[in-house]
């Protein structure tokens, strides 16, 4: 589904304007221009003498309010920063998708609970992230891409399999294969596991350590924003696809659109990334699972040069 922003800009009738959805057969819904000409999702509810009005939602980017328009109690989502133009495209396409995909109608407070999904992701961050933390982004960006375009999985699913963020133990855990993504500069022999928790597994699952290696060559060095942006396309290009799984993951690493940017004059370059199987039993490493309850809060350094013979040269049939 497209949203014919520019036909709207274009237009040199009456604002505010209003566009229909072509794939949404509800006429409650509409989009827009209002007469401020910011970007606007319009949503008619039917008049009721029970009807609370509710308190406006103002946000630093997004604002929601109910008004009565056309002679019609309409919920009016108004876009307040242009920059944050294709995330309010994310978020109305997001919208139609759930509410094609819900057999009763949708409500007004349906609605509302659709629109405050999407509220954070408007909303600025704190905290500094250093370049040592972008680095790590990078590397579990890179890894998701990879999946996104090798894997058979739906986009949704690999999206939901990205756990690195939410502090779970493994970084990616598509079903009973589950991946640790370590990075490193390509020069470095030595990864640094941070619990003991970190390679440890279940008896029916498999681990594999990915190891991403950075080169500190200047050339085709690329910005976590230009890695971000080039997901994103991919996912739009996908009908059905839900981007706030994405957004909100990365909102949980320290990024999210209004702050990505701040971040350009890092720069990056993947050389090379590793796979090593960690399912053996012989697979050196200090596991929670064979570990007395009395050690707690375990870290150490892995020799990538002493587990050369647990690699692996292609993941494809695991994915």
């Amino acid at each position: 589904m497209k949203l014919y922003w520019n036909i709207l800009l274009a237009d040199d009738s009456q604002l505010p304007r209003t566009l229909f959805f072509e794939d949404l057969p509800d006429d409650r819904f509409r989009y827009g221009l209002n007469e401020k000409k910011q970007y606007c999702l319009f949503f008619h509810f039917p008049s009721d003498k029970h009807n609370h009005l509710i308190a406006t939602l103002a946000m630093a980017n997004i604002i929601l309010e109910e008004k009565r328009m056309e002679g019609k109690d309409t919920l009016v989502l108004t876009l307040l920063n242009e920059d944050f133009k294709d995330l309010f495209t994310d978020l109305i396409l997001s919208i139609v998708r759930e509410v094609k995909d819900t057999e009763s109608e949708i409500t007004k407070s349906g609605f509302i609970l659709l629109c405050r999904k999407w509220f954070e992701f408007f909303d600025p961050l704190k905290g500094q992230l250093t370049e040592s933390d972008l680095q790590a982004i990078y590397a579990e960006l890179s890894f998701l891409r990879y999946l996104l375009s090798e894997s058979d999985c739906s986009y949704n699913d690999i999206l939901l399999s990205w756990k690195g963020p939410f502090g779970n133990k493994h970084d990616f855990e598509l079903d009973t294969v589950h991946f640790e993504i370590k990075s490193i500069q390509d020069y470095k022999d030595i990864v640094q596991i941070s619990s003991e928790h970190q390679l440890d597994f279940m008896a029916d699952q498999s681990l594999y350590l990915v190891v991403c290696r950075f080169s500190d060559d200047h050339k085709e060095k690329r910005t976590v924003s230009n890695l971000s942006q080039e997901i994103v396309d991919q996912l739009r290009s996908v009908t059905g696809t839900d981007l706030s799984l994405y957004w909100t993951a990365l909102r949980k690493s320290g990024l999210n659109f209004s702050n990505i940017h701040q971040y350009d004059h890092y720069l990056f370059k993947l050389s090379e990334v590793e796979y090593y199987n960690c399912s053996s039993e012989d697979f050196p490493s200090l596991r929670r699972s064979f570990l007395p309850d009395s050690l707690r809060n375990i870290k150490y350094d892995l020799a990538l040069s002493g587990i050369s013979h647990y690699r692996t040269e292609d993941i494809s049939l695991l994915i």
